[in-house]
């Protein structure tokens, strides 16, 4: 039986299913979870400069009230 035309299933492989570059899948999961770490440490550095700035605030006003 030939094959009349390509596409990503074959009955005549070893496995049945689409033909999937798991190199490239464990690569984009790798960038996923690093780019979820950078999220992180993107939202923890946010949250700092925002505390850094209430505390220049309140400094701001014991210096006013001294």
């Amino acid at each position: 039986m030939g094959k009349c035309c390509e596409h990503p299933y074959s009955i005549n492989s070893e496995s049945w299913g689409p033909r999937v570059n798991t190199r490239s899948l464990q690569s984009d999961t790798k960038l996923n979870q690093l780019q979820g770490q950078v999220d992180d440490v993107v939202d923890i550095m946010k949250n700092n400069v925002n505390k850094v700035i209430e505390r220049g605030d309140r400094l701001e006003d014991l210096q006013d009230k001294s």
